[in-house]
């Protein structure tokens, strides 16, 4: 598979993968897509209340589509910001774990929802970082 290709499939998937934080938004307007689902933090509701934790989650659910959704144009080269799709990707995997840890019900399903947002970002997280990926063969 070409280079080109690979950054497009790639991008597709931090594009997905970031629009799917908007599900946790929408549990904070009261949609819901299984019993479940909603944005009460087992953490945070308990010492800042309702209202204020539902803030913070919707505040961790826009970084972490922004992160995604930033990541998936820029790679490819759709658009340039002025850091790097792997600053992008990097911090939208980080803020959506802390999303999932706090917020565990703001994705409605366990597969494919919460299974896909741990992989996504364990392996954002691994392939930037631990193997450096994706190195000069794929950057150019």
């Amino acid at each position: 598979m070409s280079p080109s290709v690979i950054r497009i499939i790639v991008a597709i998937v931090f594009l997905l993968h970031g629009t799917g934080h908007a599900m946790g938004i929408l549990a904070a307007l009261g949609v819901k897509f299984s019993e479940n689902h909603s944005l009460d933090s087992w953490l945070l509701t308990n010492s800042l209340g309702t209202e204020p934790s539902k803030i913070v989650g919707v505040l961790l659910c826009v970084f972490a589509l922004l992160g995604f959704v930033g990541a998936g144009l820029s790679l490819p080269g759709w658009i340039a910001f002025s850091v790097s799709w792997k600053t992008l990707a990097a911090f939208g995997a980080i803020v959506s774990l802390a999303l999932l840890v706090m917020f565990w019900n703001a994705f409605p399903f366990f597969f494919p929802n919460k299974i896909g947002v741990i992989l996504v970002d364990v392996f954002t997280l691994l392939s930037v970082y631990y193997l450096h990926w994706p190195g000069a063969i794929f950057e150019g």
